[in-house]
């Protein structure tokens, strides 16, 4: 990158920060809510994890009643790892949040631009980086759905892009190994954007003639992400995912084409037709900028007889099949589909969103590169940061209220596991653990089987003493010959009685081990220790990582740097 490209990025980062996001600087008493409340307790039970060196996490154990559910084993975890990275420098966990989203906002305004940069001058990325990064649709993700994961796909997304493209026109090792490790962020980020997002990096490499380096970066990629991808799609059957989610009907999600110009700024949820509660505006500066280059791409492409687009036509066709896709219009192609998982086509407005302030940049790339216009066009970037700044703030109550509210004992043992029932073990009854929310809502005497001391319930009475009560081991002593074992049965659950391993025969309704034993002296054990196929996953991304390590140091020899720029028209 150019010095005068840095010095550019540097201060309208600054910038960024004062206009967008204020609020997310870690230095006051006070934070705001959002609809996903699990977020604060996840990233708690992610940090619990890696305190007791169980890494990868895979296991939230405080919920649902102490017993347990597999959440990160199947939920995107890159953005966790940051965001507990920032919890464990020092952080508390309100401010490691606000601090991972202004993260990800910096990370979305610098990637997105130096993607336009390979195309576009200067001053034309920083108007379409400015657009992307402001968008209303990206504060509400933030301060109203409060979705992590999304957030942080935006982000990276286009650097993903971006150094797919540098690879394929570079020699240089450090782009290979940074293109392999972005790559496998972005697959870890969210689960059904970076599953649309692979499709599309692979599509993307497909454009240039020197394939092969990508594809192998792509391919080491998806060994880095394979302690997630693995056990996520192999052990996906264990737990109600696909069950909730096709519970989920996608024809009460779509978005009315009104709405992405103009939506009610409101707090509220995705609701049938087009009232929604929830705000779907891309934002008009976006719509209008964005139109303008699309119709100046489309008279290009056919007036002027321009054959070599294939960059800007792959991303025409996202941006059109994306917001397509998010509007009752295509409603009828939804339902021969039928793609259940993705539940919410609004989820597809973060690719039209990118497409959009790509052509915008397009757009004002077609200007004349003079002082003039150079002028005018950062001070159009000032002013979209300062526009749009007013969607970028949330009504704050103080950090005590908040942790009463999201992060206390009870809403972390009690409550929260029925915000995210798609990671209950199937071993579980479904409706009889919803009976327990029920209980939950009424007392704290939820059921007489469930205690905070409780390893093991007797159900001959017998005594039992506890020698160990902690996240991922316990250990009880007992003269019971039949017992339940206080966690959801999953695979990773491991038993030792009498130092002798026990094969799990017979659960409860809510997915307890019930134990049947010939001796009346028993020592139990009741241990966390991952599963072989997620053994085989870990395995796998160390010889992805040990791979890069080799590709690093094994007979370096001179790099070709990266053309600085290139146009649109070229191949």
């Amino acid at each position: 990158m150019k010095k005068s490209d840095r010095i550019i990025l540097f201060i309208f980062t600054i910038l960024l920060i004062f206009f967008l996001g204020k609020i997310l600087l870690p230095f006051s008493n006070y934070m705001f809510d959002f609809h996903d409340e699990s977020q604060p307790t996840r990233v708690y039970e992610f940090v619990q994890n890696i305190k007791n060196m169980h890494i990868p996490p895979r296991l939230a154990p405080d919920y649902s009643f102490k017993l347990g559910l597999p959440v990160f084993n199947f939920y995107a975890p890159f953005s966790y790892w940051i965001t507990s990275i920032i919890n464990l420098i020092g952080f508390d966990i309100a401010d490691s949040l606000k601090l991972s989203f202004l993260l990800a906002f910096v990370i979305a305004f610098s990637g997105f631009f130096k993607f336009l940069r390979l195309f576009f001058t200067l001053s034309a990325s920083l108007v379409g980086a400015a657009l992307y990064v402001s968008s209303p649709w990206i504060a509400v993700e933030t301060f109203i759905r409060g979705d992590l994961g999304e957030v942080w796909f935006i982000a990276l997304f286009p650097w993903a892009l971006t150094l797919l493209y540098k690879n394929s026109v570079s020699n240089s090792r450090v782009v290979f190994i940074s293109t392999a490790l972005i790559t496998s962020f972005v697959l870890t980020s969210h689960n059904i954007l970076s599953l649309i997002g692979s499709i599309l990096l692979f599509i993307f490499i497909l454009f240039f003639k020197n394939r092969f380096k990508n594809l192998a970066a792509f391919f080491l990629a998806f060994l880095i992400s394979a302690y997630f991808l693995i056990p996520a799609f192999f052990e996906l059957g264990l737990v109600r995912a696909q069950e909730i989610a096709s519970g989920i009907n996608f024809n009460d999600h779509f978005v009315c084409w009104k709405q992405l110009w103009s939506s009610p700024w409101d707090y509220g949820f995705s609701l049938p037709g087009c009232n929604d509660g929830l705000s779907f505006m891309l934002g008009k500066m976006q719509i209008i900028f964005g139109a303008a280059g699309l119709l100046a791409f489309i008279g290009s492409y056919f007036y002027k007889k321009i054959t070599k687009l294939k960059i800007g036509l792959y991303i025409f066709i996202i941006t059109i099949v994306s917001i397509f896709f998010t509007t009752y219009t295509s409603a009828p192609v939804w339902r021969i589909l039928k793609p259940s998982l993705l539940q919410f086509p609004w989820r597809l407005l973060a690719f039209g969103l990118f497409g959009l302030s790509f052509f915008a940049g397009y757009c004002f790339s077609l200007l004349k590169e003079n002082k003039l216009n150079k002028i005018l066009l950062i001070l159009l970037t000032l002013f979209i940061l300062f526009f749009n700044s007013k969607f970028f703030t949330k009504f704050q109550f103080t950090k005590n209220v908040f942790y009463q509210r999201v992060l206390a004992p009870v809403y972390l043992y009690q409550r929260v596991a029925y915000k995210v029932s798609e990671y209950l073990p199937k071993t579980v009854n479904y409706s009889e653990w919803l009976k327990l929310e029920v209980k939950a809502a009424k007392g704290p005497n939820i059921d007489k089987t469930i205690g905070d001391n409780f390893v093991i319930y007797p159900l001959d009475k017998k005594p039992f003493k506890v020698l160990s009560n902690q996240e991922f081991y316990k250990e009880v002593q007992t003269k019971s010959q039949k017992f339940l074992i206080n966690v959801h049965y999953f695979p990773f659950w491991k038993i030792l009685i009498n130092n002798q391993k026990y094969n799990v025969v017979k659960t409860d309704s809510l997915g307890r081990p019930i134990i049947e034993a010939n001796s009346n002296n028993l020592n139990i054990k009741i241990f966390y220790a991952q599963t072989r196929i997620e053994l085989i996953g870990n395995i796998i991304t160390i010889l992805g990582l040990a791979s890069l390590v080799i590709i690093y140091f094994w007979r370096r020899g001179p790099t070709n740097s990266v053309a600085s720029k290139v146009t649109i028209n070229s191949d």
